[in-house]
């Protein structure tokens, strides 16, 4: 997705919580990522679900009735109508329909250690789908067809909780997107766009940092641990009695915020956080696991985590909240291929500097796939 620059330039502004606008051009590139048959393939097979489409004319979603048959599914004609007279098209979450997608919100995760998310919009009238609004997360636009005007006019308010669309002046700055080209818009920037060629396809990603009120949250899970916060609060106490109560409970919180450390809350977040789960069924032969030299392998962690590749033996780790066992070998594995998916299968046995054709080596592999942990790139 990026430029010869690298990723530095967009990780400054995400830092910084400022814009940034990188005309790519790099519309060839984009195919492989969504294609149109991709497109229309969800479409007319209504593999899109329901709860997951939206159809929106004038900055309003249309009720389900008007394009959804009686069982609730989208009717493919109507969507056509619909399209020609110029609707916008939502699809929320599509990575969980294109594993292109879901590849590249994989590696944005990793890099960046926050919940990503995707949806998709396709744009067929002249107008803008959607009034200046803002969001209640960091975004990053990709534009995959078409084209289309941006406009930004600031951020009325820091960091919001819940998106809105306020009242906003002339735009701040204006600028067109080109298949390929990107758009980070922080946290709170007020924004719009409007079609310069049609249909227009972008992507949204949805960039959800973790905020101080999930490590607050994250406190309350730990507060049950401390009896002084288990203890009731004594709603009938007064006096001496009520004031030492709340001394007791004031000094047990106090406690809990000098002990936090955030890498303590980030690190329980990577753990927790659920892996891609693969169903590797093309690495599955009439004798086990089968996996070529060239085959080009890809982890399904999330985050990049600690898999105690320095102790040696077997080793049980907690990942998505499931315990699973591996070698020191596939844990060694995981680990390479997590920093520097895909990897061809013999280049990953040469970077851990052991031989391809190595039984331990093919053990590894075949018990991170059995465990769902890696499959072959797309």
């Amino acid at each position: 997705m990026l430029t010869p620059a690298g990723r530095e330039p967009f990780l400054a502004a995400l830092e910084s919580k400022s814009c940034w606008h990188q005309p790519v051009d790099r519309a060839a590139d984009m195919p492989a990522l969504l294609s149109w048959s991709t497109l229309e393939t969800l479409m007319g097979g209504n593999l899109v679900p329901r709860e997951k489409f939206r159809i929106v004319v004038d900055g309003n979603d249309l009720a389900r009735a008007v394009y959804c048959d009686g069982e609730g599914r989208p009717r493919p004609d109507v969507v056509q109508s619909l399209a020609a007279q110029g609707a916008t098209m939502a699809i929320n979450s599509i990575d969980m329909l294109v594993p292109a997608i879901a590849r590249l919100c994989v590696a944005l995760e990793r890099a960046l250690r926050s919940r990503v998310g995707v949806n998709c919009y396709l744009t067929f009238g002249a107008g803008s789908a959607f009034p200046p609004h803002c969001d209640a997360h960091d975004v990053l636009v990709l534009q995959l067809y078409g084209a289309k005007r941006w406009r930004r006019f600031g951020i009325p308010s820091a960091f919001p909780v819940r998106g809105n669309r306020p009242v906003v002046a002339e735009p701040l700055w204006e600028g067109s997107m080109a298949p390929g080209d990107l758009l980070f818009l922080p946290r709170g920037e007020v924004h719009s766009a409007v079609p310069l060629s049609r249909p227009s396809v972008h992507l949204t990603f949805g960039l959800h940092e973790p905020t101080g009120a999930d490590v607050l949250h994250w406190l309350a899970t730990k507060a049950a641990d401390v009896e002084a916060v288990r203890r009731g609060l004594g709603p009938t106490l007064t006096g001496e009695a009520r004031t030492l109560r709340e001394q007791e409970l004031k000094s047990a919180l106090h406690g809990l915020i000098e002990e936090m450390t955030v890498a303590a809350f980030l690190a329980e977040q990577d753990v927790e956080r659920p892996f891609q789960s693969f169903v590797p069924l093309r690495m599955l032969g009439p004798e086990g696991v089968t996996i070529g030299p060239e085959d080009r392998l890809v982890s399904a962690l999330r985050r990049r985590l600690d898999l105690a590749t320095g102790k040696a033996g077997e080793a049980v780790l907690l990942i998505g909240k499931k315990r699973i066992r591996l070698s020191h070998l596939a844990r060694r594995a995981l680990t390479e291929l997590t920093l520097h998916d895909p990897l061809p299968a013999a280049a990953l046995a040469h970077a851990l500097g052991v031989d391809f054709y190595d039984s331990d080596f093919a053990g590894a592999l075949e018990q991170l796939a059995r465990e769902s942990l890696i499959s072959l790139a797309i």
